[in-house]
């Protein structure tokens, strides 16, 4: 399925609105944005309080995301200015859920896995 960054735009922003999603992106944080660039995008970027910088990517896709996305969102950090760089975290969201690797790779690497049913 492909979406629009209007639909894309459309979708986060309802997400983003839901209570769980609220406490889970705000609770703790400095500043909360995206990174939007002619050579870089990354959805969702996050100061905390600790210091650390987590780093999330949005999938809106019919099958479920796989360790590719994982692979290539941290890819991205390595271009984001130092410092963005302390103690990276990492935060994908799918509509369409995970694929059993990538939920077996997120458990040892500590990698937050969302899907739109954890949400609404």
């Amino acid at each position: 399925m492909f979406i629009n960054r209007h639909q894309e735009l459309a979708a986060l922003e309802r997400m983003f609105q839901s209570e769980t999603a609220q406490f889970f992106v705000l609770y703790g944080r400095r500043r909360v944005g995206a990174h939007w660039g002619s050579n870089l995008e990354i959805d969702m970027l996050t100061e905390n309080v600790d210091d650390s910088h987590w780093f999330g990517e949005c999938k809106w896709w019919n099958a479920p995301v796989g360790e590719n996305v994982l692979n290539s969102l941290i890819e991205k950090t390595k271009k984001v200015p130092d410092q963005w760089k302390h103690h990276p975290r990492y935060v994908l969201f799918s509509v369409s859920g995970f694929t059993d690797a990538l939920k077996q790779r997120s458990e040892k690497e500590g990698v937050f896995l969302i899907a739109a049913n954890d949400l609404f």
